[in-house]
């Protein structure tokens, strides 16, 4: 009887874990008024090329229309590097009031643009990245 007991409230804490997990994953579908008009405004994107000029991965290019690119070792970064210098995470672009800006993502080896150590710093066309032993050339595509 107690077994029973235990058994139907187990069953129900189960059932009501799985109702939360439900209603945890569903899809909110929004008006376009919903939409906050910087959204709705949001410019087309030019193509950022990544061509990466010395480093284990020479000679691959990588082309990005994305408001954020993270660069790094992680296999979902929109830059894969297979350099071990590199970190997972080792830097990221963002697009900022018509600007390109790389920051370092709390890298062991940093950021170096066109040879000088940086934090973060606005990028311009042809500029030269080097993460770890990886050289990238960045441009932008319209």
């Amino acid at each position: 009887m107690l077994f029973d007991k235990i058994n139907d409230k187990l069953k129900s804490l189960l059932k009501n874990q799985e109702d939360d997990e439900y209603t945890q994953q569903r899809t909110r579908i929004f008006d376009k008024e919903e939409l906050p008009l910087s959204i709705m405004e949001r410019p087309s994107l030019a193509k950022t090329v990544f061509t990466i000029l010395e480093g284990q991965d020479r000679g691959k290019v990588f082309i990005v229309e994305k408001y954020r690119i993270n660069i790094g070792r992680m296999i979902n970064n929109e830059v894969v590097l297979s350099d071990s210098s590199v970190s997972r995470l080792h830097a990221y672009i963002v697009h900022e009031d018509d600007k390109r800006i790389i920051y370092d993502a709390g890298s062991l080896n940093g950021i170096l643009i066109n040879d000088k150590s940086y934090a973060h710093c606005v990028l311009h066309n042809g500029d030269i990245i080097k993460l770890g032993n990886t050289v990238i050339k960045y441009e932008q595509v319209n």
